[in-house]
């Protein structure tokens, strides 16, 4: 009974660290998209990011062009 618990204890551990490297790698990429956003809309473009900003436009997204 005992084992029983400390594997659910590990599993829990592992499952709190997944979730804050998930939330490290989406605040990451959301900063790169950014960056990538505020440098070069033309880049963007190019890269195929465009529609990606355009699908979200309520979330203030969207490219001026």
């Amino acid at each position: 009974m005992g084992s029983y618990i400390s594997y659910i204890i590990d599993g829990i551990w592992e499952a709190k660290q997944c979730i804050l490297l998930g939330l490290i790698l989406w605040l990451l990429w959301n900063l790169i998209l950014f960056s990538l956003k505020k440098r070069s809309g033309e880049k963007l473009k190019k890269y195929g990011f465009k529609y990606l900003f355009n699908l979200t436009p309520a979330m203030g997204c969207t490219l001026q062009e």
